[in-house]
């Protein structure tokens, strides 16, 4: 039963009320963050591979213009602070991400990576963080130069938690090292050099020194869970990118003070009911239970059309006094106070 199954994590949820409640007293009031949605569309993106190669619908074909709110790739968030970079999930869409949003807001590196859950959408993209990790030119005395002229300054931290960590462990061997890298040493197999943490729901931990996310507990289809993430203290997020239930301990947690900003998974504007996802129905009972003060859905799929949605969901706030959108790809929330 749902009792039996999460009544273990009582303890937990009054250490993470504990702790978070802890962090609002010892925060810096001038810290500011940023949110970039790199993709914001379901694991198939859109536009879709069937509607290129076949009968295209109106969503795809709107989203194959440059600069369309309809372009969505798999659901990923990249959070600035301090001149850090963290990013939440490296999935299969992650290089074009890269391609039309890193340069145009300055990024260049990767710092951390937060991974929700073991799908290809959420980490099939991990092997190309090699690219982004901070380096440093090698300098070498011989006359014959290696063709990798840069190696990582430090290792890059990947924070999951156990069964996600099994599964990347069998999929991406290579980034798993059996010994901390000699810097001295010759340069090897060009991956990315990584440090893996495995985290556990309630309890919080820091993936850039300073900012602390908390671990939630997600169902995400049945008995398989994916984690959500709370994180910032003076603007409080909610980050709940692949879900069909809220377990009741979760529940408990966002409702302990108000939400400022809730990003949440919502597949489509169907009734139908979708095993592993949020259409929004549920999306509707979960703000009208929260009460954010604003929220962003994503993991949208070619079912949704973004100006239709986007009147859609204001008429609805405005009959409920709430704020809800849909987030794009290369949507930046700017100016965040920690």
């Amino acid at each position: 039963s749902t009792q039996s199954t999460w009544g273990f994590l009582d303890p937990l949820w009054q250490f993470g009320k504990q702790a978070m409640a802890t962090a609002d007293q010892s925060r810096s009031s001038d810290v500011r963050f940023q949110i970039l949605f790199l993709g914001t569309g379901s694991s198939a993106g859109v536009p879709t591979l069937q509607c290129i190669a076949g009968d295209t619908c109106d969503v795809c074909a709107d989203a194959l213009v440059p600069g369309s709110p309809n372009r969505r790739g798999n659901v990923s968030i990249l959070i600035r602070v301090n001149d850090k970079n963290i990013l939440i999930d490296c999935g299969k869409t992650f290089r074009s991400a890269v391609e039309l949003y890193f340069r145009k807001n300055q990024i260049q590196y990767i710092d951390a990576v937060v991974l929700t859950h073991e799908h290809s959408d959420a980490m099939l993209g991990l092997d190309d963080l090699r690219e982004l990790q901070r380096a440093a030119p090698i300098t070498t005395d011989s006359t014959t130069q290696h063709p990798l002229q840069v190696r990582p300054t430090s290792m890059l931290d990947i924070f999951c938690d156990e069964f996600t960590h099994t599964r990347a462990r069998a999929s991406f061997g290579y980034l798993f090292p059996s010994t901390t890298p000699d810097p001295s040493a010759p340069p090897g197999r060009w991956v990315a050099k990584c440090s893996w943490n495995v985290v556990s729901v309630l309890e919080p931990f820091q993936p850039v020194e300073g900012f602390q996310m908390l671990p939630l507990s997600l169902e995400h289809g049945h008995e398989y869970y994916a984690l959500g993430f709370e994180f910032g203290v003076q603007t409080r997020v909610a980050y709940l990118s692949d879900v069909s239930r809220v377990p009741e301990q979760t529940l408990r947690q966002l409702q302990l003070r108000t939400i400022d900003i809730l990003i949440v998974d919502c597949l489509w504007f169907s009734e139908t009911k979708h095993l592993t996802h949020y259409n929004l129905d549920d999306v509707k009972q979960l703000v009208s239970l929260l009460r954010p003060r604003q929220t962003y859905l994503v993991g949208m799929t070619h079912r949704v059309e973004h100006r239709a949605g986007q009147r859609l969901l204001a008429q609805w706030g405005a009959e409920v006094g709430l704020c809800i959108q849909l987030a794009f790809d290369g949507l930046l929330l700017d100016n965040l106070l920690y």
